[in-house]
């Protein structure tokens, strides 16, 4: 009858729109991670893998992408997970992207010494709001581009030890963030610099708790801009 053969129409083309899916994605998942999902055309709708994303090299993964919102919520909510811990590169990963949270950044793995590694990566994402952990080592080298351009960062939690000049001066972070971030300075190195945003310092500290807190890595140099 017509309406058994407009089921059986339906059924095929759903079988066939799933085939295509299927396809596409088993392909895309085992991308490296290179550009992968970066551009206008990847939004809330086209983003959704199938598999966990372990890229090895992240390069402009997520840059100027659509993708809007938590992107913690937005994984959890595809069942899928992201894990950077492997990638040699985070170079404009996450640069001019929408997402108002990111998960864990693990950059444990990156190489030290190497400027470029992690140039640009959350740089430019202005809505950018809570990072809820950053996994480093010592021998990272940040730029002033790392952050730059982050100008709704409050929220952000280090795991590690930071070895050399890091600057947040586009970010108003909380008191707990700076002080996250003092803590994890290297007590040993020297000629290093970290640059905070002046009126974030000046709502979180006193005059007094701020050379107290200061005062626990005297072997840095503190700008405020």
């Amino acid at each position: 009858d017509t309406e058994g053969a407009n089921l059986e129409v339906t059924y095929r083309q759903s079988k066939g729109i799933q085939t295509e899916y299927d396809r596409f994605w088993d392909a895309h998942d085992t991308s490296d991670g290179e550009c992968q999902f970066a551009g206008k055309g990847w939004n809330n709708k086209t983003f959704k893998p199938k598999s966990d994303l372990n890229p090895t090299y992240a390069y402009m993964m997520f840059r100027h992408s659509n993708i809007q919102g938590d992107l913690v919520e937005i994984l959890k909510h595809l069942g899928i997970k992201l894990n950077l811990s492997k990638s040699s590169s985070l170079i404009y990963t996450f640069s001019y992207t929408k997402f108002t949270r990111l998960g864990e950044v693990d950059m444990s793995k990156l190489p030290a010494n190497n400027s470029g590694a992690v140039t640009e990566t959350f740089g430019n994402s202005t809505v950018l709001r809570t990072i809820d952990k950053i996994i480093v080592h010592e021998g990272i080298k940040f730029t002033s581009t790392t952050f730059g351009g982050t100008t709704a960062l409050e929220n952000i939690t280090f795991e590690g030890i930071i070895g050399t000049t890091i600057n947040f001066g586009s970010s108003p972070l909380t008191r707990a963030s700076i002080t996250n971030i003092v803590e994890h300075l290297s007590s040993t190195v020297t000629g290093q610099t970290v640059t905070f945003k002046k009126t974030a310092k000046e709502a979180a500290f006193t005059a007094d708790e701020w050379a107290e807190l200061i005062a626990t890595k005297s072997n840095w140099t503190f700008s405020l801009v």
